[in-house]
């Protein structure tokens, strides 16, 4: 019996000194080793949708993705006929959002037809973007114009053999001060210029009433290009859009005299 005694009381003692020399350690350390986690509160977004033009944005949808190119789509909601939208439960973190209104009644999203505002379907064209912050328990207000579509006349989509310097034209908008004409490549805008003219020939010196933003580079021949146009009612006022239209410049070969040659 003395035995067993023995070995209880030594345990004990044991225990006393290791719970003695954790309590001396974390004395030393001023949040004693103990931390908290706080669960993550989710944000929210919210705001109106409206066209320039009077048109209804009833049946519309507002969605958010954390792609750019929205293939992804995490929150949506359809608008009734006050344009209002709130997306709760949001974690925090950066979004792009995105709104339109199927004109067709298909169920789909169509280039050139329906109604489209926030981040537009292509990441080259940047005119019409919202990326915004969701934070921590804290909610977003984003109001999101809804843009008209915009026809553009030539050069259509899909054009093979372009020339080197390209005439752009497109359909007038009602109401829209100037336009904003855009040609990218797949890296890099290549010419950006603000005109209230409809029509363009690719590198042409600015008109007195035109307002240059992005000088224009020689385009290479046989490369793909793009080329879009956004209509203005004023200064940061989009009110029209139109699809991002893909071209493609003609090749050129040296012959044997050093002649250019033009191959169709």
């Amino acid at each position: 019996m003395a035995y067993y005694g023995y070995r209880k009381n030594n345990s004990f003692i044991f225990m006393l000194i290791v719970f003695a020399a954790f309590a001396t350690i974390n004395s030393g350390c001023p949040h004693k080793h103990i931390e908290t986690y706080s669960p993550v509160i989710p944000g929210a977004i919210s705001g109106t949708v409206k066209t320039f033009d009077g048109e209804s944005t009833a049946g519309a949808v507002v969605f958010i993705a954390a792609d750019d190119l929205l293939k992804n789509s995490i929150k949506s909601k359809k608008l009734d006929a006050s344009g209002g939208y709130s997306l709760d439960g949001i974690d925090p973190g950066y979004y792009y959002v995105a709104a339109f209104k199927d004109m067709k009644n298909d169920s789909a999203y169509t280039i050139g037809e329906d109604y489209l505002g926030g981040k537009l379907v292509d990441h080259w064209d940047l005119d019409n973007s919202y990326y915004v912050e969701v934070k921590e328990a804290q909610n977003t207000v984003l109001d999101v114009p809804l843009l008209a579509p915009l026809k553009l006349n030539y050069i259509e989509n899909g054009t093979n053999s372009v020339s080197l310097d390209p005439k752009f034209s497109w359909a007038a908008v009602s109401g829209a001060a100037f336009y904003r004409l855009r040609i990218t490549s797949r890296q890099k805008s290549f010419w950006i210029i603000d005109t209230p003219a409809t029509s363009k020939i690719y590198g042409t010196d600015p008109a007195p009433q035109d307002y240059l933003i992005t000088r224009p580079e020689q385009l290479e021949s046989e490369l793909e290009y793009f080329w879009s146009v956004t209509a203005f009612k004023e200064k940061g006022v989009p009110i029209a859009y139109s699809e991002l239209a893909r071209f493609y410049t003609r090749l050129l070969r040296t012959d044997k005299f050093g002649r250019v040659e033009i191959l169709q």
